[in-house]
């Protein structure tokens, strides 16, 4: 085994590829897109449009065309009953079938923004909600997670002069190293004297490697 000293480049690359790893894990979530010709793109207009007239609503459909605008592209701002934030998404529709709304709502450069409430939502758009809303909550776990890891293996990293000794005292981080170390690593070479074992490192940093190596064969699995 040859050995491999502890880099910057090493360390930044153990952490790129626990990003990558987070990045894929994420991606088997479904998307929060609506796309245009189904019946939640028709729900999610009607959402803005109830949106940007709830204070008024008795003026929706009432308003004289000049008064209108029609935009291509509308992002919806969801947010609760008390105006906190939740997430956003958007829609897109055609030249021929643009969404006619209100002068009162922001338009950005890039898209009209309407903030949306769930009491504007028609019910398929509020259970669509509620998926999307759980959808976000693994999300935000599953990224804390891999969050937890990148700042675990650095750490862990700052305590070893080298791959090797990282590699000896914790065998699970292989999974997070790129192939390209690890192939060096496994290159033969002449032995070495063997060093006087340190302390672990593994306990002091409260490293679970239980599930760091759950996560990693999750990610093997998946790919």
């Amino acid at each position: 085994m040859a050995y491999v000293r502890k880099t910057d480049t090493l360390v930044e690359d153990i952490k790129s590829h626990v990003r990558k790893m987070k990045d894929k894990a994420l991606s088997n979530f479904a998307s929060n897109s609506i796309e245009y010709g189904t019946p939640l793109f028709d729900a999610a207009a009607e959402a803005a449009v109830n949106a940007a007239f709830r204070d008024a609503p008795d003026l929706k459909g009432k308003l004289p065309q000049s008064w209108c605008r029609k935009h291509e592209r509308v992002e919806l701002q969801f947010v609760t009953e008390d105006g906190d934030h939740n997430f956003k998404t958007s829609i897109t529709a055609p030249e021929h079938k643009q969404i006619e709304l209100p002068p009162n709502v922001e338009n950005r450069y890039y898209a009209v923004e309407v903030y949306v409430r769930r009491s504007d939502c028609p019910e398929l758009l509020k259970t669509w909600l509620d998926e999307a809303n759980d959808r976000n909550l693994q999300r935000g776990v599953i990224a804390e997670q891999y969050r937890t890891v990148e700042d675990q293996l650095s750490a862990f990293m700052s305590q070893h002069a080298s791959l090797n000794a990282a590699v000896r005292e914790m065998p699970e981080i292989e999974m997070y190293v790129p192939a390209n170390h690890m192939a060096k690593l496994r290159q033969p070479t002449e032995p070495r004297g063997k060093k006087t074992p340190h302390s672990s490192t593994v306990e002091d940093l409260g490293i679970d490697r239980n599930a760091l190596a759950s996560m990693a064969i999750a990610h093997r699995i998946t790919s």
